[in-house]
């Protein structure tokens, strides 16, 4: 078992004797990823495929673009605003293998606009193809399904 593990279990199971000294603190800024605006959501997938976790954030507001980042690998991430420039009023996004072929493409759930599919292609999202226009996924008892 990996010792991450053994010390979420040895914590878990004992929170107040092992676990009293932890503390965390904003790292924001050391990564690049600090922003100012209203933050609806955030998702992780590796959409490069490098094997690192990127980071998708959503935002509302008619000037406020979502936020992409390329995880760097070092502790920072590097942002990618061309990716996701016009996308406005965000409500929240996720990472999926929409279409079967192997990659995390990225879907967006907007306010008042049609939600968004950005397909990957080679480790690129490109926004709506119009041959694969996305829609919302079929609801069964609440729950989407793909």
């Amino acid at each position: 078992m990996p010792r991450s593990i053994r010390a979420l279990i040895v914590c878990c199971g004992f929170p107040g004797a092992l676990c009293a000294d932890m503390r965390f603190s904003d790292q924001a800024l050391q990564a690049r990823v600090a922003d100012v605006g209203e933050i609806n959501g955030a998702a992780f997938g590796d959409y490069s495929g490098d094997g690192l976790p990127d980071l998708f954030v959503a935002r509302l507001g008619s000037d406020a673009d979502p936020l992409l980042y390329l995880n760097t690998g070092n502790g920072t991430f590097a942002a990618e605003p061309q990716v996701v420039a016009g996308l406005r009023s965000t409500m929240g996004g996720i990472f999926v293998d929409y279409d079967s072929d192997g990659d995390l493409d990225l879907y967006t759930v907007h306010y008042r606009e049609p939600d968004r599919l950005l397909d990957n292609e080679g480790g690129r999202l490109v926004i709506d193809r119009p041959a694969r226009r996305a829609r919302r996924p079929p609801v069964l008892d609440g729950r989407s399904l793909w």
